[in-house]
């Protein structure tokens, strides 16, 4: 018989720094990972630190067929987002404005690139944004989406009378102005130097028309809409969103494994041949698309996906010669200049 009924109880932790199969490990003593892996990783001060080494970026960035295009075709901004250059912007319109494949988008889209070159050199570049809109009328007719994107260039030409005709245009041909062209002039006015009445007065007619709603009192948010535009800024000013013009500019994204999404099957950088397959099933109407609802092509189930390991997270991907078109310059240097 047991002189003591008491459970004796093991040490749950120990002071040795070797690999022990319990207790706490001096990790100060013998860090969890070396140096040279820690290093591969860097920077570490990231809000959502990278879950793979930096030499695998540039080798997916290949295995997904991308372009490292020179600095006066294209970069990767500040959000990692593809941006095209004004300029390169204005020659693929004059190349294909008039595919099949041309699309309104395209043609607002060219315009709102243009606008810092506008706003820096107004009288040449208009001329460019009127051949746009010539084109646009002449090939889809008169809409929203083209009188909305030339009123916002004249406003960034500080041209407020051309920007006001194609108000009063708009009204003549039967489109009813919303609330974008009522912004529009607003912020024509502001970048015109105008009194602030002026442009008061097209944020009353809004509100009379139902264009915009005002939940405050009117002068309280007319006041808080100038103030945004205030923020907003523009290309050539000190202050504001749009005086940032080269922020981040570079060839390649900082993340290729990053998600639009929930789940890694929602990544944002897919292989070019599933972008070149979506835009196909956008087009070409099969009998799949024809089962169920629009429900089901919208519902995401990410936690009904594979969540596992699969061989390429160990190896890193598939090693792919860089995408490269025989006639482009050469990425010169990785360290940008000015975008614009």
């Amino acid at each position: 018989m047991l002189r003591c009924t008491a459970i004796a109880l093991k040490k749950g932790w120990t002071h040795n720094p070797g690999r022990t199969r319990r207790g706490g490990k001096n990790l100060a003593w013998r860090p969890k990972m070396s140096e040279r892996t820690l290093n591969q990783f860097v920077p570490l001060a990231l809000v959502h630190p990278r879950r793979h080494p930096n030499s695998w970026q540039e080798r997916q960035f290949n295995a997904l067929g991308y372009t490292k295009w020179p600095k006066a075709i294209g970069f990767y901004n500040g959000g990692d987002n593809f941006e095209l250059t004004p300029e390169a912007a204005w020659r693929l319109y004059g190349h294909a404005r008039d595919e099949a494949y041309w699309s309104k988008l395209h043609s607002e889209t060219t315009i709102v690139l243009l606008l810092p070159l506008v706003e820096k050199a107004p009288k040449e570049n208009m001329e460019r944004v009127m051949d746009v809109y010539r084109h646009y009328l002449k090939r889809f007719g008169a809409d929203h989406y083209i009188y909305n994107a030339v009123m916002q260039a004249a406003a960034f030409a500080k041209d407020f009378e051309q920007a006001e005709r194609l108000f009063k245009e708009m009204e003549l041909l039967g489109l009813e102005p919303n609330c974008q062209s009522y912004v529009n002039m607003m912020l024509a006015s502001k970048l015109a130097g105008l009194p602030l009445e002026k442009a008061e007065a097209y944020f009353q007619r809004a509100v009379k028309a139902g264009a915009m709603r005002s939940v405050m009192r009117v002068d309280t948010e007319f006041k808080m809409w100038m103030d945004q535009l205030g923020r907003l800024g523009s290309f050539t000013a000190a202050t504001g969103y749009l005086s940032v013009n080269e922020e981040g500019a570079k060839p390649m994204p900082r993340d290729m494994w990053a998600l639009w999404g929930w789940h890694r099957s929602e990544s944002k950088f897919v292989s070019r041949d599933d972008l070149i397959m979506e835009q196909v099933r956008a087009r070409v109407h099969g009998g799949r698309e024809l089962v169920g609802t629009v429900y089901t092509k919208t519902r995401r189930q990410p936690w009904a996906k594979f969540n596992g390991m699969l061989p390429h997270d160990y190896n890193g991907p598939v090693y792919r010669r860089p995408t490269e078109f025989n006639d482009a310059p050469a990425y010169t240097a990785e360290k940008t200049e000015k975008a614009f």
